[in-house]
């Protein structure tokens, strides 16, 4: 296999040339959704809640919900050192890039006395990378893609309390073969919050969650609170922000987020006898994040940082991990736009 590098403009048009199928899927998507969205009435979707940040109907939310949100996030190119495995007989180096994209789109409708909600979200990832191993002079490009479909109940409970529950078929592959079980995943949460004051909203609850690369029990710590112009936001141990609010329409401040996806794949860059069919992907980005509106509901998001913790791992049908590309640190840049209500 002939050698591949990535540069910033080769990126760039491979983005180009995929936006006109991510533009297409998005606009059926919004049309479909956009019905349903609409049947409730101005003073319903002022009161929608989110999966991870449920206010009871008797108080303001402490944030917006994000009704859309699309963000494209860019790696520059990074040196990786692999270990020596079954399909490599030494160790080595390299060079490896990425891109991310994900659209997301939810929303909760009242089904019962605005006492239980419908939610429902679609989100939607495509996981670019391309790889240069110096040390065997190969190159591969690879390109993952999930589509999670999440459906849930909203109950509001007595004394300030809500529950969500959620749950999330998942369709994770790089769908180079025909879809088969394989390459479904399912995930589920549940999360229960209290409107402890005007100010403050805490809360407990579980994940089954791919966020770290694998499918993982997690135990989830909620807690929102603003004080003057100052916005808390924490869902431990999937994010954590610190925000500085100018205004209703920016601010600026500094943000934690784990994501990551487990893929069924068919990897065959490296010849070898041994299957290869699973992909663990993992990142935690940190960096100061600033976000301010363009017009009506809509918000531009930018963030510069360093990515730590990132793991990629192609593993075998045992999954034992068979070839190793984790990065110790990379910088990124992430651009994005919200429809926040």
């Amino acid at each position: 296999m002939g050698i591949v590098k990535t540069s910033t403009s080769d990126i760039h048009l491979e983005f180009k040339k995929r936006s006109i199928g991510y533009l297409v899927f998005i606009t059926t998507i919004l049309l479909t959704h956009g019905l349903c969205a609409q049947t409730t009435s101005k003073d319903s979707m002022r009161e929608l809640i989110a999966k991870n940040n449920i206010d009871t109907i008797s108080q303001i939310r402490l944030i917006k919900f994000p009704l859309a949100t699309t963000y494209f996030i860019y790696y520059p190119e990074s040196n990786i050192n692999y270990p020596e495995s079954n399909i490599n007989s030494k160790s080595g180096k390299g060079k490896i890039g990425m891109n991310e994209y994900n659209f997301t789109f939810q929303y909760a409708l009242p089904i019962q006395d605005k006492k239980i909600y419908f939610y429902n979200k679609i989100d939607l990832s495509v996981f670019s990378y391309d790889v240069y191993l110096t040390s065997t002079d190969l190159g591969f490009q690879e390109t993952y893609r999930s589509l999670d479909f999440s459906v849930g109940v909203i109950k509001v409970l007595p004394k300030e309390w809500s529950l969500a529950l959620v749950f999330s078929p998942t369709l994770a592959s790089d769908f180079k073969d025909k879809l088969s079980s394989d390459d479904f995943i399912y995930q589920f949460s549940a999360l229960a919050v209290k409107r402890a004051k005007d100010k403050l909203q805490y809360g407990l609850g579980i994940a089954y969650t791919s966020r770290f690369g694998k499918l993982t029990l997690l135990p989830l710590v909620n807690l929102t609170y603003k004080k003057n112009k100052w916005l808390t936001s924490v869902l431990v141990p999937t994010y954590m922000s610190q925000f500085y609010c100018f205004n209703e329409n920016s601010r600026i401040g500094l943000s934690a987020n784990v994501n990551g996806d487990y893929y069924n794949v068919c990897f065959d860059a490296i010849p070898t006898t041994i299957d290869l069919n699973k992909a663990s992907y993992s990142r935690i980005t940190i960096g100061p994040e600033y976000q301010f509106k363009l017009f009506g509901d809509i918000y531009l998001d930018t963030s510069i940082g360093i990515a730590v913790r990132n793991i990629l791992a192609i593993q075998n049908e045992d999954l034992k991990e068979e070839l190793s590309l984790d990065v110790d640190s990379k910088y990124y840049f992430r651009m994005g736009l919200k429809i926040l209500k």
